[in-house]
């Protein structure tokens, strides 16, 4: 059996209960920690030496099968950690909290074709040279479309488009 087994079947003896993916250094600290506190229980020194308590316990074995599918102890067991024995107290709740202002949500633009309509005067006529589908429109070679200028100086750029003369 290998080392990982014995200390998961100890485990399991001892009650305690783990995840199966438990780290090997945890699994032995987790052992050895309940064992600890088992020994102190029962009143079994760090040399697994057995305190005398009375007369009459001496010579008894305080747990049947002591020793028995018990793995010898190890040097680097940690005490059991000491509970706190004052619990802090609660804080007191203000007797006239201020409410906290919760800020409002910004409304989040909709996607989609922007609802205002460009001013006139941003609009540049331009001639198509060859075919333009511009807002759900078709254009034919020489049509006049309307474009702003960020669109108006792409398309010119790409060759689809020419500025109109004015009249």
């Amino acid at each position: 059996m290998s080392e990982r087994e014995t200390l998961l079947a100890r485990a399991k003896e001892l009650g305690l209960e783990l995840p199966g993916n438990i780290s090997n250094v945890k699994l032995k600290k987790a052992v050895a920690g309940k064992e600890a506190q088992l020994d102190a229980a029962a009143g079994i020194d760090d040399k697994g030496t057995v305190a005398a308590k009375s007369e009459d316990t001496l010579g008894t074995d305080p747990e049947p099968n002591a020793g028995a599918d018990k793995p010898a102890p190890t040097t680097n067991t940690a005490p059991a950690p000491i509970p706190d024995p004052a619990p802090a107290p609660a804080p007191t709740p203000d007797p006239d909290p201020v409410p906290t202002p919760v800020p409002k949500p910004k409304p989040v633009p909709k996607p989609g074709p922007d609802p205002t309509p460009k001013p006139v005067s941003d609009l540049v006529a331009a001639v198509v040279l060859d075919q333009l589908r511009h807002n759900g429109t078709d254009y034919g070679p020489d049509e006049t479309v309307e474009l702003t200028q960020k669109q108006f100086f792409r398309l010119e750029h790409l060759g689809v488009v020419e500025a109109a003369e004015a009249d």
